[in-house]
């Protein structure tokens, strides 16, 4: 159940990944792994990325060592929230990149491009 709830809640449900048997083999494990560690995944790194509250003065004085972005599908997401709402208090752009909350796998190429765009833009 509490499965469920959390890819309702993050999006997951509706993520256009493709068929696992079509899934890199390092994906894959990565998924293995965290469908093992649920229990674990839930009470010691869900609960506390929730609960955590940032030193927002301490983020502007490093506004440009950090990447603002969230999944274009995942806008309405529990992932997407904390990076809408520190950029409404902050003042800062979110970069919309392509898919869910996992479009670095479901949208691969173009996620990759627009993020080298963005790392070479912050760097210049």
């Amino acid at each position: 159940m509490a499965q469920l709830l959390y890819a309702g809640g993050t999006g997951l449900d509706e993520d256009d990944l493709p068929a696992p048997e079509d899934l890199r083999p390092e994906y894959r494990a990565l998924l293995d792994r965290t469908q093992t560690n649920t229990e674990t995944y839930f009470a010691q790194k869900l609960l506390p990325f929730t609960t955590y509250r940032p030193n927002l003065p301490a983020l502007l004085h490093h506004t440009n060592k950090i990447v603002r972005a969230a999944g274009h599908q995942a806008a309405a997401h529990l992932p997407a929230r904390p990076i809408a709402v520190l950029s409404t208090h902050l003042g800062w752009p979110v970069v919309s990149f392509p898919g869910p909350h996992t479009g670095y796998a479901s949208h691969p190429t173009p996620f990759a491009t627009l993020l080298t765009q963005v790392l070479e833009a912050e760097l210049t």
